[in-house]
């Protein structure tokens, strides 16, 4: 990524790049859908309610829309 100039014995210019290869990174798990869980209250102070299993904001929007019985389009 950034290049590093040093001067060789002879005066020339010589680039480092420092390229490691052989350093992978690291692996990215997919998120599942038991991976995110949020605590969910309405703004005027209604019962906190759990919500996991949902993979997309949609899916999360109608998870909170069924807690509260309310549209997801209201959320």
């Amino acid at each position: 990524m950034f290049k590093k100039h040093r001067q060789k014995q002879n005066g020339e210019a010589a680039v480092d790049n420092h390229n490691n290869s052989s350093l992978a990174p690291p692996p990215v798990s997919p998120i599942t859908k038991n991976s995110l869980q949020f605590h969910c209250q309405l703004a005027h102070g209604s019962p906190t309610v759990f919500v996991s299993n949902f993979t997309s904001v949609r899916e999360l929007y109608q998870k909170i829309a069924e807690a509260f019985d309310m549209s997801p389009s209201e959320v």
